[in-house]
């Protein structure tokens, strides 16, 4: 349904948007591309939060999970207390990095959580998108 040829309206102007090839990328997951480091990732968003297990640059989903719990569907506090009880039940101990629009909202206990953008020039809700961006070069820039 995505690939083709589409022919849309924006404010009065005229656009043509050819699409060639589409790839799925894990939310939450992908996002390890923008911190080659991170081992953990916990994608705050606004109606999910994404826990993401990669090793070697490959996504493990049985040390992976995502709740339907979000920012417009929970209280910050109640957020973090359950991002805390996952972290323990998926037993990660090292390298755990917070990332997407919940990111400077919900108060983690810190040193064990890092944002994941911390001193870089981009915030935490762009890792996701830095990451597709880092998979499509690597698919069409050869």
């Amino acid at each position: 349904m995505v690939k083709g040829v589409h022919r849309i309206t924006v404010n009065g102007t005229r656009k043509e948007i050819i699409i060639k090839d589409v790839v799925v990328g894990v939310e939450g997951g992908s996002a390890a591309l923008s911190n080659p480091i991170a081992k953990h990732l916990i994608d705050i968003g606004s109606g999910t939060i994404n826990f993401a297990t990669v090793k070697n640059g490959r996504f493990i989903n049985s040390q992976s999970t995502t709740i339907p719990k979000g920012l417009e569907n929970a209280e910050l506090e109640g957020l973090a207390e359950n991002i805390q009880n996952i972290v323990l039940d998926l037993d990660w101990k090292d390298s755990i990095y917070v990332m997407g629009g919940g990111a400077h909202k919900v108060k983690l206990p810190y040193p064990v959580f890092t944002p994941l953008f911390q001193g870089r020039a981009y915030g935490p809700e762009f890792a996701n998108a830095i990451g597709y961006y880092k998979i499509g070069e690597k698919l069409w820039l050869r």
